[in-house]
């Protein structure tokens, strides 16, 4: 077991939350209950209530957030009443960017030398073999205290990732009657695609690409948009209260700590430019304005979750061919889920540890030590009263965790969660149109009579190919799915 004494820290002054009452709230908690992922009806509005990407922070006229007075030639105003009236909800929405949410909670930039020996410190609780801990502490252990916590997981398998994210999220108490519960959750995925939770892969994934590279396709239980991982990009999921939901809490604390290390030679590769958050809560090059890290959300029970993928050293090539579908592609999809916001993208060319090393003290700037009695763990480093997990043991991880990576892996999650969809065809060599709901196939409108027997099967051409004749099979099932294996892309 390593202990580490606390880490020296730039307290924010005067930090309050922000309370809100707005016309979103009825979308915002899911039904509570057991771990099993939620049922939910077939979607049949426009927008998609789970992706708060662009949900506005509103105002009153004494909020010191106000556009009029948070603009670049106007400093923010003092400390004050930052509570929100009724009539208030339905004013003018506005946004806050890093510089102003860090002058407004006292967070300016350092150019002083980091403490080196800090770095140091964490960089050998990272390399330190969990095997030899004293006591077995497990996830299961610390999952429910009060103070704040945060974990690196070691694994890199994408469904057990998210698993363990969506098990730490359930089982962290509620915020709002404990102050202090907050969490971090750290961790990096190999090669897979990962779809919003109300999106239609079909209109967002080239099926042929990533089945020919075997890249698994996953589905969130939170809204956003599409997202291609792999191990040069670093996965980070904070998880506060939704009383104190805010896009660019943890982004702007972050970006200040990565920002500090740009140009230095600390003996690991440094971030290549300076950070900003654009106004959808995204971390972008200050100067191109490229996407470094763009963000989804979850608001539900009380609690809220905000997680981002850093371009830290991916294949960007291989992304985007991930994500390339032609035109006659997309224009033969249609229905009304959410779709992915196209961006440029860049890579910070950051080191995974120094990375690590900078979101673990965002974390505990935002949420200082203040004198609360330690709980040493073994397998934790205790800095003040903030723990760290390390996870890269199964025996760790109680069961809920593995049965909902069996869940997030099957059909009825993965491709039975798309919204109700139509695929039109109309070639010269065959026209039809199928309607989907729940991934099953409940219509179909054609002259060829041999489409009948598809009604009722799943929208999948290893399904297809059974009923239909040549060339018929061959023509449906390369516009179905492009003749995709679902069990090379992890979906049983």
């Amino acid at each position: 077991m390593i202990r580490i004494g606390t880490l020296s820290s730039r307290y924010l002054g005067y930090c309050r939350r922000l309370y809100s009452h707005t016309p979103f709230d009825e979308y915002l908690d899911f039904t509570p209950g057991g771990m099993a992922l939620e049922e939910e009806q077939p979607v049949t509005v426009t927008h998609d209530p789970f992706d708060f990407s662009n949900l506005p922070i509103f105002k009153d006229k004494n909020d010191v957030f106000s556009s009029s007075s948070a603009t670049p030639n106007r400093p923010l105003l003092g400390d004050t009443n930052l509570s929100m009236s009724p009539e208030s909800v339905m004013q003018e929405p506005i946004t806050m960017t890093t510089e102003d949410f860090m002058r407004k909670f006292n967070m300016p930039r350092s150019d002083q030398s980091f403490d080196k020996k800090k770095l140091e410190r964490f960089s050998l609780f990272l390399r330190t073999d969990t095997q030899a801990r004293q006591h077995n502490t497990s996830l299961q252990d610390i999952a429910r205290i009060t103070s704040p916590l945060m974990v690196v997981s070691e694994f890199n398998n994408p469904r057990l990732n998210l698993a363990i994210e969506k098990y730490i999220y359930d089982q962290m108490p509620d915020p709002l009657a404990n102050a202090r519960s907050r969490r971090l959750l750290l961790y990096k995925n190999t090669p897979c695609v990962v779809i919003g939770k109300n999106q239609n892969p079909f209109r967002e994934i080239n099926f042929r690409e990533a089945t020919i590279r075997g890249i698994p396709i996953l589905r969130r239980y939170s809204g956003g948009g599409t997202v291609v991982h792999d191990l040069g990009n670093f996965n980070f999921s904070y998880m506060s209260s939704r009383q104190s939901f805010s896009r660019v809490e943890f982004t702007s604390a972050l970006n200040n700590e990565i920002n500090q290390f740009v140009g230095l030679d600390v003996g690991y590769d440094a971030p290549k430019f300076l950070l900003t958050t654009n106004d959808r809560g995204d971390i972008v090059n200050s100067s191109s304005l490229k996407k470094v890290s763009g963000s989804a959300y979850q608001i539900s029970r009380g609690k809220s979750l905000h997680h981002g993928t850093m371009l830290l050293n991916s294949d960007l090539e291989r992304l985007s061919a991930l994500l390339k579908l032609t035109e006659e592609r997309k224009a033969s999809i249609q229905d009304k889920s959410t779709d992915s916001i196209p961006s440029p993208v860049e890579n910070l060319g950051m080191s995974d540890v120094l990375f690590q090393f900078t979101a673990v003290e965002a974390f505990k700037k935002l949420h200082p030590t203040d004198g609360i009695e330690d709980m040493v763990y073994d397998n934790l480093v205790v800095q003040g009263d903030s723990h760290i997990l390390k996870l890269n043991e199964v025996n760790d991880l109680p069961k809920e965790v593995l049965e909902i990576q069996h869940e997030l892996s099957t059909w009825e999650w993965t491709i039975g969660k798309t919204p109700k969809f139509q695929l039109i065809v109309n070639d010269e060599e065959f026209q039809y149109q199928m309607t989907v709901e729940k991934g099953l196939i409940t219509e179909v409108d054609s002259a060829e009579p041999n489409f009948k027997a598809l009604i009722g099967l799943p929208f999948s051409s290893e399904k297809i190919s059974h009923v239909l004749p040549d060339p018929l099979k061959s023509h449906v099932t390369w516009h179905v799915d492009s003749n995709t294996n679902y069990a090379q892309l992890g979906i049983s």
